[in-house]
């Protein structure tokens, strides 16, 4: 339910009103026949009411204590917020007054009754037994809660026009709207309505509107009302032409053909003419109070809701004996088909007073001859559907899925009929006392889309809402298509909906909070419930936005809505090609790159030349290095053999000398290749020229030298040393440590040649210095 405060001076609507079913609920209490837990006298009862919020009863208010007395009338009320979306569970628990008694426990206990305030509000009046902590009754006690709607449900419409009013364009006359403010508790103007804008005119006729007479004045009609006229200024800058205060009182005298005048005042304008008398005139030519009946009303005045389910069976469900199927049930006894039943079936049971529900499937074979029906009772029984509560349709749901058939295909037509045909049923009974509601589950696209189409604009102008859930991941673009929030339905000939009676909601957006989605769910169902004030907000609104485009030629009144022929699929298609085309046009100069000039050019292709003579330096450094390490190999036995004869001729080292206690690293590490950088490479390389004794070792045959080849070549490399005497041997392999008689040679660390092995790196400043590991001891 929802109320037009008109257009804004912009063009845009505002509304007020309430967003969801909340109503204040006042409840009264009454016992009879409590125990006797005074000795001397009666009890001394009092009642206590509890709210169950989130596992915990949190007490929401006492009555009075009625004062030897088993049969007490309680005076004192209580007031709770009723949510038709919501299961408020309530605690009633009645208590013998103990006047030494600090805590609540410390009272004798009389018995408690508990129950959802939906159970309350559906029966009006609800007497039940009072039950003792054991479960046990509490004797003959008993409880009587009577409800009743505290809210102001009551509409004003008005009817107003204005004469003689300030002319305010150059070019023109005036564009005039009214803002009607009422007086806040801190004495502030808050804005309540604005009418829509007359073009070109100083003697307007606004259309009717309707306000809730609480959002007016509070539901006070002696309160004061300020109205204001301005004249619309596309530019935002809207003259004002005048105010008058009234209330809704003075405003209510506009009736049966009487009129009410009031004077359009600018006070500035008072001020500066002695003879000024109004800026015009604006005419209350009707005021209508009435009362717009809630959902609540229908509810106490005696209505019931009858529930049905329609499950789909179809086989795009998958097997129900596999985990992957939506039909299987897991070991806690549950899947979403039986989370969505449960979801809504347990705050609409409130409403059914015998708390039967007829259950039917679709989609599926049935025994005995398999034939494919999309109307038939779960628990297989024809002429009896009913199941007992949410729990008893859930029994008959795992029940019946091992005797039939998953088929198709998916057609909500028949059972959107079936339902269809109890709901005309019960419009043609004098007082229409029952409203219908069909919740469909559902796992994919619909296969019969004009049947569909047709059935719901039928089902639109009777007592019947649907819901529709969908389970699984599917694409429900086409069940948001039935559901009228976007647009306005129409029938495969081109029949509008009365009213909006499908509510789509998709349970994957409420799988871990499915009463989230139940509460969205039954607030959509209690707006469509009511739906003669939308149906008229509805028009008044095509009227409106027909009103802000409309030519001087055009005809008064709004034209019907263009239909579209066109099939489902081809206008999904388009909405999914203008979505395609907007994330283009949104992404397209993205990835754009600028083109680049000359010298930008020149400087990448420099940038990479360099880089591919790096990495061919690079190369080439590691296949010499390569190669040093084969001949290095090969090298090895020859100087192994040589060292034994040398280490016989060498004299025993000095006094002075220290005595090595154990091999160094440089003897462990015999043959190793030093890791060189490039300078040191191409130091080498000028070396090598000179020296030609080394010639044989930097060919790409070094691997395939013979052993005499081999000794040959560190024969020269001796006699190339020993003539020129450097501090360390010049060699294009590793420096051997050898001794002569002058002494032992000072050799490079050996942990500086570990560089080549491996997974390891070089070492070359971590070894030279004095504590070293590999110096001589």
């Amino acid at each position: 339910m929802a109320y037009t405060l008109g257009l804004t001076p912009d063009g845009q609507s505002r509304r007020v009103g309430p967003q969801h079913c909340v109503t204040r609920v006042e409840l009264s209490i009454t016992a009879f026949n409590l125990l006797d837990r005074d000795v001397a006298s009666k009890s001394d009862p009092f009642c206590v009411l509890f709210q169950e919020v989130d596992g915990n009863w949190v007490e929401l208010g006492r009555t009075e204590t009625a004062v030897n007395n088993l049969n007490p009338v309680f005076g004192v009320k209580f007031h709770v917020d009723y949510h038709f979306e919501e299961i408020q569970k309530l605690r009633f628990a009645m208590f013998d007054e103990d006047k030494c008694a600090t805590q609540l426990y410390e009272h004798d206990f009389l018995g408690e009754f508990i129950c959802t305030l939906g159970v309350i509000v559906s029966n009006k009046k609800l007497h039940r037994p009072l039950i003792l902590a054991n479960g046990k009754p509490a004797g003959k006690g008993s409880i009587t809660i009577t409800a009743q709607e505290l809210s102001d449900n009551r509409i004003i419409t008005l009817t107003l026009s204005g004469r003689k009013l300030d002319k305010k364009d150059f070019f023109g006359k005036s564009d005039p709207y009214l803002e009607f403010h009422k007086q806040g508790e801190d004495g502030k103007w808050m804005l309540v309505h604005r009418t829509e804008v007359i073009k070109n005119t100083l003697d307007p006729v606004w259309k009717p509107f309707t306000v809730p007479l609480i959002s007016l004045c509070n539901g006070d009609v002696d309160r004061s009302i300020k109205v204001l006229c301005y004249d619309y200024d596309n530019d935002g800058g809207h003259d004002f032409i005048g105010e008058f205060l009234t209330t809704v009182a003075k405003m209510s005298e506009a009736q049966n053909s009487v009129e009410v005048e009031f004077d359009c005042i600018n006070p500035k304008k008072q001020k500066k003419k002695k003879n000024y008398k109004n800026s015009g005139v604006i005419i209350v030519k009707s005021c209508k109070i009435t009362r717009d009946y809630t959902f609540l009303d229908y509810i106490l005045g005696g209505c019931q809701l009858m529930f049905t389910v329609g499950i789909d069976f179809t086989a795009s469900n998958g097997n129900p004996r596999e985990p992957s199927s939506l039909h299987y049930i897991n070991p806690l006894g549950s899947n979403e088909y039986l989370s969505a039943i449960l979801a809504v079936g347990q705050i609409i049971q409130d409403y059914d007073t015998d708390k039967m529900f007829p259950a039917l499937g679709f989609g599926a074979q049935l025994p005995p001859d398999w034939k494919v029906s999309h109307e038939f009772a779960i628990n297989f029984n024809p002429t009896n559907p009913f199941c007992s509560g949410v729990e008893g349709i859930a029994q008959a749901y795992s029940a019946c899925l091992p005797h039939i058939r998953f088929y198709g295909p998916t057609n909500f037509a028949p059972i959107i009929n079936h339902v269809a045909r109890f709901a005309a049923q019960a419009l043609q009974q004098e007082k229409a006392a029952q409203y219908f509601t069909l919740l469909i589950i559902t796992d994919g696209v619909i296969s019969d889309m004009d049947e569909t189409r047709d059935a719901i604009v039928q089902a639109s102008k009777l007592p019947m809402s649907i819901i529709i859930i969908g389970v699984g991941n599917a694409d429900f673009a086409a069940m948001e298509f039935l559901d009228g929030d976007a647009s306005v339905l129409r029938s495969s000939e081109g029949e509008e909906a009365v009213r909006d009676i499908v509510q789509f909601v998709p349970f994957r957006d409420f799988r871990n909070g499915f009463m989230a989605g139940a509460e969205a769910t039954n607030v959509d169902l209690s707006r469509k419930f009511v739906s003669e004030t939308e149906l008229d907000e509805r028009r008044k609104k095509r009227q409106e936005e027909w009103e802000k485009v409309r030519n001087p030629e055009d005809p008064e009144e709004a034209p019907e809505e263009e239909y579209d022929s066109r099939s489902l699929f081809e206008r999904l298609q388009e909405q999914k090609d203008k979505k395609q085309q907007e994330f283009e046009e949104q992404f397209k100069f993205r990835n754009m790159v600028r083109g680049l000039d000359e010298d930008e050019s020149s400087f990448l292709d420099e940038v990479s030349r360099q880089q591919s003579l790096v990495e061919k330096q690079r190369r080439d450094e590691e296949k010499q290095e390569l190669l040093e390490y084969r001949s290095a190999l090969v090298k090895q036995p020859a100087s192994e053999s040589r060292r034994e004869p040398e280490k016989k001729s060498t004299p025993k080292a000095s006094a002075t000398e220290p005595k090595t206690s154990h091999l160094s690293q440089a003897h462990l590490l015999v043959g190793a290749v030093k890791r060189r950088n490039s300078s040191q490479s191409s130091e080498n390389s000028k070396k090598q020229k000179v020296d030609g004794t080394t010639e044989a070792s930097a060919t790409g045959n070094a691997d395939r030298l013979t052993e005499q080849e081999a000794e040959a070549a560190a024969g020269r490399g001796r006699t190339a040393a020993s003539e020129d005497q450097p501090a360390s041997l010049t060699m294009n392999t590793a420096t051997t440590p050898l001794k002569s008689r002058q002494g032992t040679l000072h050799l490079p660390s050996a942990a500086m040649c570990v560089g080549v092995l491996p997974g390891l790196c070089a070492y070359s400043g971590s070894s030279d210095s004095d504590s070293s590991s590999d110096s001589e001891v």
